[in-house]
């Protein structure tokens, strides 16, 4: 089903699919896209229960308030966010090792 161009009903964005190789001809609103991500995305298996793995599954609510004040930074820009590199530079202080000073799709690894 295309996207609604009229909305008869405020349902309507949320009632169509997205097609999976090309981008749809106009847009939605935010809350249609998140509600069309946690649709796919609820067949997903459960962090919490994957007991086979050395994933961490819970984050005490002032770490995640951390990351969430975080997210939109881009650390691999020292001159920008010069408090981030002196906390990776204490973590690895004393050892030789390659890591990653970025998050997202930047992947440009550098030495520590």
């Amino acid at each position: 089903m295309a996207i609604p161009v009229e909305k008869v009903t405020p349902y309507d964005e949320f009632n169509f699919e997205i097609p999976e190789n090309e981008f749809p001809k106009s847009g939605i609103s935010a809350r249609a896209a998140a509600a069309l991500v946690v649709s796919e995305e609820w067949t997903d298996a459960n962090p919490m229960l994957n007991m086979s793995s050395f994933v961490t599954t819970f984050a005490e609510p002032e770490a995640v308030e951390v990351a969430k004040r975080n997210m939109y930074k881009n650390y691999i820009d020292h001159d920008m966010y010069r408090k981030s590199s002196r906390w990776r530079r204490a973590w690895s202080s004393g050892c030789i090792s390659c890591g990653m000073a970025q998050k997202g799709s930047s992947l440009m690894a550098r030495p520590l």
